[in-house]
């Protein structure tokens, strides 16, 4: 068999045998904390905002960097982006979340 041959030959069988990608399955459940994404993502964005005011408790509003609220939260920096588009947007978090727990 010429090497032609061989290689029409490997791509008729791949082809022959190709099927095409299954999406994942969809899981469901009866847990509440696992209902509703946006659920989660309100809890994740409260406990930021909850840390942020314990450092902020200790070293004031200027002192709470990201990377520190990061490490407390357990996530990364790019993580926080996710719930806040800049430091200033945390402080401001930080600031109405502080009012709207002592009003």
């Amino acid at each position: 068999m010429s090497l032609r041959a061989a290689l029409s030959h490997a791509q008729f069988s791949r082809a022959d045998n190709w099927r095409a990608p299954q999406p994942p399955p969809i899981y469901t459940t009866d847990r509440s904390c696992y209902s509703s994404p946006v659920r989660k993502a309100k809890s994740t964005h409260e406990r930021i905002l909850e840390q942020g005011l314990a450092l902020m408790s200790q070293s004031g509003l200027d002192g709470v960097t990201l990377g520190v609220l990061a490490d407390q939260v357990g996530m990364s920096k790019s993580g926080l982006f996710a719930h806040f588009r800049s430091k200033e947007e945390v402080q401001i978090g930080l600031l109405e979340y502080m009012a709207k727990c002592r009003g």
